[in-house]
């Protein structure tokens, strides 16, 4: 992630406005280091978060799988080992 001290970023562009390109400028607020960095924090936990859940989602999908093929009973001791897809 990008962090910049600056207090605002400009973005130049063109934009369609009623079907005329006009030149538009936004400005664009930053928040402080100190934010951004908590701010980015928390973006890496979330992205953490939503790689464990894959892995669990992955983990339920074959632990089905196998009850449907070998019995509940190996479907369980499947999730009770830990064993990573």
């Amino acid at each position: 992630m990008f962090l910049c001290p600056a207090p605002s970023a400009q973005i130049f562009t063109w934009v369609t406005l009623r079907k005329r390109q006009v030149f538009a400028i936004f400005v664009i607020p930053l928040l402080p280091l100190p934010e951004q960095e908590k701010l980015r924090e928390l973006m890496e936990q979330s992205e953490a978060a939503g790689k464990e859940a894959h892995s669990l989602l992955e983990r339920a999908k074959r632990a089905v799988e196998i009850a449907i093929e070998e019995g509940e009973a190996a479907g369980l001791d499947y999730l009770s080992r830990g064993v990573a897809v």
